[in-house]
């Protein structure tokens, strides 16, 4: 059997002019993800992520704790198979037609931008209507294309691992909940009930044979929450 870490990346900078880079805490939770791994003794047979800035960044903060304490690493390996559906790209276009009908939507679109809890709600509505293909728009991906990329590029991981290997797969919360509700036979339609509550730098853990792929854990962070024990470290679990 070999494993595959699918690695939640730290958080973002929402709100701010530049998503896609980790916030400082984002930063701090790759620094804890690091360090876990290492010293839970965590040899890393292949190295991968998506080419978004901020699954690259978390992987070069758990790249560099291995290096901190002289442990070798491999090269990171870059698939956009493992890159986030463009769910801010789904909002501009689809949250503005629903809107016009649907008045928590019009409400929602006032706030999204700068509060957390508005964008996720708006989120889930506009996310529902995309998978289900009630809305679509030639400049964005569909559902059934995102969801093929990402199988895609998890069999290419598959594919290129050894017995017995370990790999770790830095990407985002929408490709993680798209593996696991594959691995466990969900229908696409709960596939946003294991999305939302994924943790940022959050672990899920499979286990590969060479004909079957099973569920070992899903959304680990208690980690973190050791971490959050320290009084410095206290908000050190988000979501987005």
């Amino acid at each position: 059997m070999s494993e595959i870490l699918l690695v939640r990346h730290g958080q973002a900078s929402f709100g701010t002019g530049n998503y896609d880079a980790l916030s400082e805490l984002g930063l701090r939770q790759a620094v804890r993800l690091g360090h876990y791994l290492v010293n839970a003794g965590y040899r890393l047979d292949g190295i991968y992520c998506g080419n978004l800035q901020r699954q690259i960044q978390t992987a070069a903060a758990v790249i560099q704790c291995y290096s901190a304490a002289g442990l070798p690493t491999l090269p990171l390996v870059q698939d956009p198979g493992f890159n986030e559906m463009d769910s801010e790209g789904q909002i501009q276009r689809f949250a503005p037609r629903l809107a016009q009908t649907d008045a928590r939507v019009a409400t929602l679109l006032q706030t999204a931008g700068g509060d957390k809890k508005a964008f996720q709600k708006l989120l889930r509505i506009v996310f529902g209507h995309w998978l289900e293909g009630t809305l679509t728009d030639g400049g964005l991906e569909s559902w059934p294309g995102f969801k093929a990329e990402v199988l895609r590029a998890l069999g290419a991981v598959r594919e290129a691992q050894g017995r017995g290997a370990t790999s770790i797969i830095f990407t985002s919360g929408g490709v993680i909940a798209t593996l696991v509700a594959d691995v466990l036979a969900m229908p696409d339609t709960a596939v946003y009930s294991v999305y939302e509550p994924v943790i940022n730098c959050s672990i899920t853990r499979l286990l590969c044979s060479s004909s079957r792929i099973s569920l070992s854990s899903y959304n680990e962070y208690s980690y973190l929450q050791v971490a959050g024990a320290d009084t410095l470290q206290a908000d050190i679990i988000s979501y987005r």
